[in-house]
């Protein structure tokens, strides 16, 4: 048509073919922001370009536009995430993955991950682990949970025997659902409740050793708000195993179905990987000592300094996080709900733990610090390595997880925070750390008062 100048379509758009889909930032990656100006192969949603015209006036334009012929199979709508998980339903971006993954060619996998970091059946963003074998995360739900008042009067006035283990295992255990999610990664699934007008705190843990000859760990607390040391609380513990009528299967790996008096759970155990950081980048001295989740919700990276033997726990943010950073200083932020604080190393782009608030330790919540939840499932053949150099006291004492062998039941707590009674405390510490040597500023504020002990 004469006085048209340009027509163009989403294959005209190079960087549509040279990016991967990538969940982090999802919707503002290149890929999808060039999708969404010009349809690929799929229109989107109604009224999703498919075509651009440039002509000499708006009415050539327009003219241009009228002379171009789509043909469109059309596609059921889908309005819920409901929807989206249901069989056969239309999956808008086939190659979106919740890791990343480096340009390659087509068909190619990354190294080490198998495919299996694809999504299938649904489309999900930030904040969301992948499936693995058929589960699906709850963190993927649209899901709220809603606690009452009521509820918690109710609960007040039971009569549960707390004195009788085996009585508090059956009523958790048949208070279970078909199948339960274990986020930390050292295998613990928490659980509270309320009995004669106490709280208590308690976990079922499928412990890496344990497991294998099908025991479950089930041990439980009385929560005390303000205890002077973590071992107030009365507490409960026993482990359960054929004897007592338990029998635990593995189904495949990371997953196991306890079942008890005819009732079956599965345990999903968290399948976080332990791929290296991507959104900061390790320094020479640097080694990656495990990946992990914490029942705080939060992820961390444990990072060893080879040069000072040192560890240090990094905020892992590349799939969102459960709380709200607030600024305490230009260099500190705080999460008001957990006690969690951590220096901003701007140019590095990390966030390093320093603080944990003392009366959460104390209290042996879910804030108490990441030191308990290592990457048991994918332990580190270099970690006992690093604990003994970080802490020679423990020096011929631990295993592979750090757990003690002359001391069953003991594991050696890595800590390198301050457990700060008032938030001022950080403020302080940073600006005395600032006094040391430039290479000595981070071992500093980052400081475990055991890598000093010669002996336990």
């Amino acid at each position: 048509l004469p006085g048209v100048t340009a027509v163009i379509t989403a294959m005209d758009l190079p960087i549509v073919q040279q990016h991967p889909h990538n969940s982090v930032g999802a919707m503002s990656g290149p890929r999808v922001m060039a999708e969404n100006d010009l349809a690929l192969e799929k229109v989107l949603y109604k009224g999703h370009a498919v075509a651009a015209v440039a002509a000499i006036s708006p009415h050539l334009a327009e003219e241009a536009l009228g002379l171009i012929d789509v043909d469109y199979e059309v596609l059921p709508a889908v309005l819920t995430v409901q929807d989206a998980m249901k069989e056969g339903a239309p999956i808008l971006h086939e190659g979106l993955t919740t890791q990343f993954r480096s340009d390659q060619p087509e068909g190619v996998e990354d190294a080490g991950t198998g495919g299996d970091n694809y999504l299938s059946g649904v489309v999900v963003g930030e904040g969301v682990e992948p499936e693995r074998e058929g589960r699906r995360s709850p963190l993927a739900a649209e899901s709220k949970t809603l606690y009452t008042n009521q509820k918690f009067i109710e609960s007040l006035y039971s009569n549960l025997n707390v004195n009788d283990v085996d009585a508090v295992f059956v009523y958790v255990f048949f208070s279970l659902p078909e199948q339960v999610y274990v986020y930390p990664t050292e295998n613990y699934y928490y659980f509270s409740f309320y009995s004669t007008g106490r709280w208590f705190w308690g976990n079922i843990r499928l412990g890496v050793e344990e497991r294998k000859s099908g025991a479950l760990n089930f041990v439980y607390y009385e929560y005390i708000d303000d205890p002077k040391s973590p071992d107030e609380s009365p507490t409960w513990h026993k482990e359960f195993g054929a004897v007592d009528g338990v029998a635990l299967n593995e189904l495949s790996a990371l997953r196991y179905k306890a079942t008890y008096r005819g009732k079956s759970v599965i345990f999903n155990l968290n399948d976080i990987g332990q791929d290296p950081p991507r959104l900061f980048k390790l320094r020479n001295d640097e080694e990656l000592s495990a990946k992990t989740f914490d029942e705080s919700g939060y992820r961390f990276f444990l990072i060893f300094d080879k040069k000072h033997s040192h560890f240090m726990w990094i905020l892992n943010e590349e799939q969102g996080m459960p709380g709200v950073m607030k600024p305490l200083s230009g260099e500190i932020v705080y999460d008001a709900l957990s006690g969690f604080a951590f220096y901003v190393n701007k140019k590095e782009r990390r966030k390093i733990l320093i603080g944990i608030w003392a009366r959460n330790v104390r209290r042996n919540n879910y804030w108490d610090g990441p030191f308990d939840q290592l990457a048991d499932n994918y332990v580190n053949a270099k970690l006992a390595e690093f604990i003994q150099r970080a802490y020679p006291y423990t020096r011929s004492r631990i295993d592979k997880y750090g757990k003690f062998i002359d001391e069953k039941g003991f594991r050696v707590a890595i800590t390198p925070y301050y457990e700060y009674e008032s938030l001022s405390d950080l403020l302080d510490l940073v600006e005395d750390c600032k006094k040391q040597p430039s290479d000595e500023f981070y071992p500093c504020i980052t400081y475990d008062y055991k890598t000093s002990f010669g002996s336990r």
